[in-house]
């Protein structure tokens, strides 16, 4: 995990170096980019984070492992909507943005009933995410660097798979839609007229939910990260002015 938030990092530092560069090549002088208006774009990238398991009926014992964390990752794409407002002669973008994905984020855990050639196991997977944002930037030159956060939500899947099940279905089963945060970072750059492109990463923590029968209950704990890319149209003229 910690290679990958490294990996984005670099390649942020690495695109703002080259539009730096391509733009002191060519001795362009900034110009004024209108930020401000609305504007919709679409967006894919790679997910990754974890599940806790936390069987709250009895502790693990060297047989019994129902508490346990796993790994969940998968692929993601989606559109957006955003709104920015910037004042005249100022770097500092304000704005406001909402975007819905489909997901393929899913994982499973180790054996639970160990030694018992169960194949039993915990199962997590997340189908379709959004968020609710605010975004707070600094523009220079045909870029802009931003921070944002706010409201998440997801459809959560989790469940108990026993393989020795006859019906070849799920033992027990929950899917819910959880409500969250998203705190993250992200560039995005004009090309040509009113298009952009970006590069974004998000951490989302979902809030937790329990799979239970009459007799036992386990709490499930989901975050992840987010690494996507996208392109933005918008409306009403970003950068007529501008050099590239």
């Amino acid at each position: 995990m910690r290679r990958a938030l490294i990996l984005a990092g670099a390649c942020l530092l690495l695109a703002l170096s080259a539009s730096a560069g391509a733009a002191q090549g060519r001795g362009d002088r900034p110009a004024a980019f209108a930020w401000t208006g609305f504007y919709a774009g679409i967006q894919g990238g790679y997910a990754w984070g974890g599940t806790d398991a936390v069987f709250e009926t009895a502790p693990n014992t060297p047989t019994f492992v129902g508490t346990q964390s796993y790994d969940i990752d998968g692929g993601m794409a989606g559109a957006l909507i955003g709104w920015n407002f910037r004042t005249a002669g100022s770097p500092w973008v304000l704005g406001f943005e909402a975007d819905i994905n489909w997901a393929s984020l899913k994982g499973r855990s180790a054996e639970i009933n160990v030694g018992a050639d169960l194949g039993d196991h915990w199962r997590t997977k997340i189908d379709r995410y959004g968020t609710a944002r605010a975004r707070v930037g600094y523009a220079f030159g045909a870029s802009l660097l931003y921070a944002t956060g706010g409201l998440a939500y997801g459809h959560v899947s989790t469940d108990y798979i026993d393989p020795s099940n006859p019906t070849g279905t799920s033992n027990l089963h929950l899917g819910r839609t959880r409500a969250g945060y998203v705190v993250g970072a992200g560039w995005e750059h004009m090309v040509a007229g009113d298009w952009s492109l970006r590069l974004e990463y998000d951490y989302i923590n979902l809030s937790d939910q329990r799979l239970a029968d009459p007799t036992e209950s386990t709490r499930f704990e989901t975050d992840f990260h987010v690494v996507k890319g996208g392109i933005t149209y918008r409306f009403g003229g970003g950068a007529a002015n501008a050099p590239y």
